[in-house]
């Protein structure tokens, strides 16, 4: 199903309509201020929601950096890529004495 939101104001104070399926934006076209600028098939599934000028933004993110676990790669090698390797590969470099104070603070600065 397609999801049209109407008269959607950007950051740069433009009106606009976005069309969306699946959760990914289709298409960005002028809004009209109310007629249908991206079309409305009347035999179409799409829902249509007037934002009436309401701002929209992209998803807000929360970056992050473990300082402590910067430039770490060489001595936890994590060959599995993710969260629970990387866990397990640090677990594995700390107990063999390789992750110590001075190393975290120069590696952090």
């Amino acid at each position: 199903m397609t999801l049209v939101l109407r008269n959607a104001r950007l950051a740069d104070g433009r009106l606009v309509d976005l069309a969306m399926a699946a959760g990914t934006i289709t298409a960005v076209t002028p809004s009209t201020g109310g007629a249908a600028a991206i079309d409305d098939d009347p035999g179409s599934a799409a829902e249509v929601e007037d934002l009436g000028g309401l701002l929209v933004l992209p998803a807000a993110v929360e970056p992050h950096a473990h300082l402590d676990k910067a430039l770490t790669a060489e001595l936890a090698p994590n060959p599995t890529g993710d969260l629970l390797g990387a866990i397990d590969a640090w677990n594995r470099a700390d107990d063999a004495g390789l992750l110590d104070h001075d190393g975290t603070v120069a590696r952090a600065t």
